[in-house]
């Protein structure tokens, strides 16, 4: 009599292996199929080498010898899925710093002098300044927006988030006129702070913000200029799991750069 019992014991516990089997296939199919349309954004450091720095006034336009479209991060989708509708926002102090450079151009040279005027928008700032004997009007875009950024597999070549021209003026001048009033070279001047985020294929919305600073490396003294070298490197902030996995994508992408080239 115990036998159809056990038969039918056996034929429920058979029964629920199954279905259990069956669940993890398609968990694990939709965990593949998540997988597959996840884009992952990092951004690269990036070189900043040939500049002019004045040794006693304002430096206007320290970056004209240099192709601005490669002044900027590279934007590596490291993901398997493409990124879509990405937004960047720039924030940095930008009118705090000009003032400051302002008020300590005199400990340099008193006998010149910066004048600033702006104006600030949602998604721009307008700033008129005077130094360095030229007059230079600056549209600064604090948003930028792309439709999609496809994975490296795919497009092969990061897209360049393009810095603000004249966040990276203000940041080298800042670096040379610590240099010239205090003697000594600062090496870690503070950078804008940098906000991306993005959407998967089905409208999952990603989001990284980084913290910015130059790392100067290098000052080449010359008879009337300073020429800067160092790296404006990234970090995410409050993210410490985040930031251990970019480490090691940006470290396979090196690796993959220097496989490829």
């Amino acid at each position: 009599m115990a036998e159809p019992s056990w038969i039918g014991i056996g034929g429920f516990i058979a029964s629920a292996c199954s279905a259990l089997a069956a669940y993890l296939a398609i968990r694990q199919t939709i965990n593949q199929r998540k997988t597959s349309i996840k884009p992952q954004l990092i951004l690269n450091n990036f070189e900043i080498k040939l500049n002019k720095l004045s040794k006693n006034n304002y430096t206007a336009r320290p970056f004209e010898e240099v192709d601005n479209s490669e002044l900027g991060p590279a934007i590596i989708n490291a993901g398997l899925g493409s990124a879509l509708n990405i937004k960047i926002e720039w924030s940095y102090p930008q009118l705090e710093k000009l003032n400051w450079l302002k008020e300590n151009l005199n400990k340099i040279n008193n006998a010149f002098s910066i004048t600033i005027s702006s104006s600030h928008g949602i998604d721009k700032s307008h700033f008129n300044i005077y130094g360095g004997g030229y007059t230079v009007i600056w549209t600064q875009e604090n948003i930028h927006n792309m439709n999609y950024i496809l994975p490296l597999n795919i497009a092969k070549k990061p897209v360049i988030a393009n810095m603000p021209l004249l966040i990276l003026n203000t940041m080298l001048n800042e670096t040379n006129f610590l240099a010239l009033i205090n003697g000594i070279l600062d090496k870690d001047v503070q950078g804008p702070s940098l906000k991306i985020t993005y959407y998967d294929v089905e409208g999952t919305k990603f989001s990284i913000k980084y913290n910015s600073k130059l790392i100067v490396k290098e000052i080449s003294p010359h008879l009337y200029h300073n020429n800067y070298s160092g790296t404006v490197i990234f970090d995410v902030v409050d993210q410490s799991m985040t930031r251990q996995v970019l480490q090691r994508i940006r470290k396979s992408y090196a690796r993959f750069i220097k496989e490829n080239n």
